[in-house]
């Protein structure tokens, strides 16, 4: 069930202190497979 995967994958970053729409945008264009590709993103949103 990849929801509840980027669900769960949605609330870790927020816990690192990302914005959830920001997570939520970096999920949509990476996916949630590749969580290296998805913080450096997240990074660059910064």
């Amino acid at each position: 069930n990849g929801e509840a995967t980027s669900t769960s994958l949605v609330e870790e970053y927020v816990t690192m202190g990302f914005p959830k729409d920001m997570v939520v945008k970096g999920i949509k264009e990476i996916g949630h497979n590749d969580v290296n590709a998805l913080l450096e993103l997240l990074l660059t949103y910064k």
